[in-house]
Order: structure tokens, then C-alpha cells, then sequence
């Protein structure tokens, strides 16, 4: 869940670029979620959609170029940026175009953002309470803290209170969601499909965790605080 730091400093060609797309499935970003291209081996290429909609076609690696020929016609495309998440490609016309395209999973969701579990951080957690501020609160909940207890093996009590204790919230009251950890990423699953991830690092009882959006830490919104 780090920031992607696999951007390729040159562009593989030919059977090295082929190794690195066989088998994967993009998305571009400014097509609807679900919309995908999967190149197989042999050449075959699949599109399709959220709506169970699929279509074959052709694809084919010529130096450092993608050529398809899918359901918008036949056409090869420079490969501009190559990493282990993201694909941009520029089309060979006189006023060319950038497309954005992004490595997903079967459910649509981009490899960036997929966590791999290995739960070390959080058998250390386990037991355990961690209180926590953010460093730039907003105005609304300037002085309050955020409680995470680690009452269970797989789910933590998560509070926000005042600076006196008091529930940060009229009518507040504890919410208890399941968590996971990869490395020192912390990750609690606030709904279905739906987490929230943090870098969370550990020093004595000095504990920092920064939320992590996209692949990326968001610094400005980095809480710190103890652990006992």
C-alpha cells in the first residue's frame, strides 16, 4: 500500500513488454468502474463490463508499441509508462491522445489498493489500545482523540472522544470493525468492500499512523499518539 515506486525508467520491447501484460486485466480511468481489457496469451484480447458484456479481439506487441484491434478498430499505441500498477499509452494520431489505464483485479478493484495480509502488526495489536490525535485537526474536533481498542483477534472498538472524554458526537457510541494488517499497514474494514488503511508505526509506546488513499500516504492527515 506504499506509493507506486515501480514506474519503469525505460520501456521493455517486445517479448519483455508481452511478459508484463499476459495475463493482466487494465481499466482505463475515465471509463465507467468495471469496464475492462484482459490480454491472454496467444494474442486474445477481452473486453468487458460490470454488466457481464464480453467481447474478444486481438493484441500484439511491436517494439515498445500495443497493437489492437478490438471494438474500436485496429490501431497500435506508443507505451509511454509501464509499473506494476499503471499502464499509459499514446495514440499515433497528429494530435495524439493519452490513455490512462490502471492494473485491476477481477473485481474491478486497482492492484495498488490491494492489500496482501500477512497479520503480523496485528497479532501486535491484539490486546492492546492505541489513543490517538490528528496533527491538523479540523476546527470541529480540535482537542478530541480517537480510541482504537483491540479487544479481539479480529475486530477493534473504534471511539472518538473530547478532550474530556466525552463522546466527540452526540449519541456516539463505539463501533466495532473487523481489521487486518500487511506489514505496517493497518487496514479496518469499515463496510463491505469498502476499507480504511493506515501506516502505522510503532516506537515504544509512541505510536504515528498516516492514511493511505490511492496507493498514496496523506501526510496532512496523520494522527499520532501512545500505545499501551
Amino acid at each position: 500500500m506504499q506509493a507506486d515506486t515501480n514506474a519503469s525508467t525505460a520501456i521493455p520491447e517486445d517479448k519483455a513488454l508481452e511478459r508484463k501484460l499476459i495475463g493482466k486485466r487494465i481499466s482505463f480511468v475515465n471509463e465507467p468502474k468495471g469496464n475492462f481489457i484482459r490480454f491472454l496469451d496467444g494474442g486474445v484480447l477481452k473486453e468487458g463490463n460490470g454488466h457481464g458484456s464480453n467481447r474478444s479481439g486481438k493484441w500484439k506487441i511491436q517494439g515498445q508499441q500495443i497493437c489492437l484491434d478490438d471494438s474500436l478498430g485496429a490501431q497500435c499505441v506508443d507505451v509511454v509508462k509501464i509499473t506494476d500498477h499503471e499502464l499509459v499509452m499514446r495514440t499515433q494520431d497528429n494530435d495524439p491522445d493519452i490513455w490512462d489505464a490502471v492494473f485491476v483485479d477481477k473485481k474491478g478493484v486497482p492492484l495498488r489498493d490491494v492489500v496482501k495480509y500477512d497479520g503480523k502488526l496485528a497479532r501486535t495489536l491484539h490486546g492492546r489500545v492505541i489513543t490517538v490525535e490528528e496533527v491538523n485537526p479540523p476546527a470541529s474536533l480540535s482537542g478530541s482523540k480517537t480510541i482504537f481498542d483491540f479487544n479481539s483477534k479480529r475486530t477493534v472498538a473504534l471511539s472518538v472522544v473530547t478532550e474530556e472524554g466525552r463522546p466527540a458526537l452526540l449519541g456516539a457510541a463505539d463501533v466495532d470493525l473487523p481489521y487486518k494488517s500487511s506489514g505496517d499497514t493497518l487496514c479496518l474494514s469499515i463496510s463491505e468492500g469498502r476499507e480504511r488503511c493506515t501506516l502505522t508505526k510503532i516506537s515504544g509506546n509512541e505510536v504515528r499512523m498516516v492514511p493511505i488513499k490511492n496507493g498514496k500516504l496523506i501526510e496532512d492527515k496523520a494522527m499520532v499518539g501512545t500505545i499501551k
